[in-house]
């Protein structure tokens, strides 16, 4: 098992800003290029190629698989190597001022029962990411999913899905969104430990400027395969981090 270098002391101050490798390939697919050796060099020269791009702009990254999905189907063999791959990445790509942060990505059920999250946040703990990435459409995802991480001491964005508006799909800004899983989350009792939570949204919907929230920006440039590469607008540290609760554990 891989142990996770920054799951403890996230590096939000070594790079002056970040970017965020997303591979948004489906599960399945995701996991059949993992099993192949072709798969799996296409993957290191994908993800080794924005890893030099951000190290050339000055950039920390994000590496960002989804390996929520595998956890989730039970395949911890594909977990294990697609961690293993990452961490190759940042063996061969990081420095000093380009830190390389791994995450795996997690889509919350509609129902936003934490004991639905902890299978796959379990695993992805087990496997040594250094934090999680969910993509979360309600509130109530977002809580679940906070009170699933603080549970395994795994730091986690959310990352809200927008309407055109820039607001929730199911109503609500994301000011209050925000505001209500801060609230939420930091009010489980029992705790031991502390998990930090960020926000994130995409450009598309153009959300309300918010201070503990950050936007994504696709990069045009970046015509890799298996997603795309885009930029947190803002970075990832200074006002964020320093505003950022450490919220309490959930029971």
């Amino acid at each position: 098992m891989m142990i996770a270098r920054y799951r403890t002391a996230l590096p939000l101050h070594r790079a002056r800003g970040f970017a965020l490798s997303d591979i948004d390939a489906p599960g399945a697919a995701f996991r059949t290029a993992l099993l192949s050796k072709a798969g799996r060099g296409r993957l290191h020269a994908t993800l080794g190629a924005r890893a030099d791009s951000a190290r050339r702009r000055g950039l920390g990254l994000i590496l960002s698989l989804p390996g929520g999905d595998l956890a989730i189907q039970g395949h911890p063999a594909p977990l294990r190597r697609a961690v293993a791959l990452m961490g190759d990445i940042r063996q061969g790509h990081e420095t000093a001022s380009t830190p390389i942060v791994l995450s795996g990505l997690l889509a919350p059920r509609a129902t936003g029962a934490a004991a639905d999250l902890h299978r796959p946040i379990r695993g992805l703990a087990r496997s040594g990411v250094d934090m999680v990435i969910a993509t979360c459409a309600s509130t109530s995802d977002a809580v679940a999913t906070v009170h699933a991480a603080a549970a395994f001491d795994l730091p986690i964005a959310i990352r809200f899905t927008t309407t055109a508006q820039g607001d929730l799909p199911g109503g609500g800004t994301l000011a209050d969104a925000i505001a209500a899983v801060d609230d939420k989350a930091a009010g489980a009792t029992g705790a031991t430990n502390a998990t930090p939570v960020f926000y994130l949204a995409d450009m598309t919907g153009a959300p309300t400027p918010h201070p503990r929230l950050r936007r994504l920006r696709a990069d045009a440039h970046d015509q890799g395969d298996f997603g795309r590469l885009t930029r947190i607008e803002g970075g990832f540290g200074g006002p964020l981090s320093a505003a950022s609760p450490r919220l309490s554990q959930a029971a």
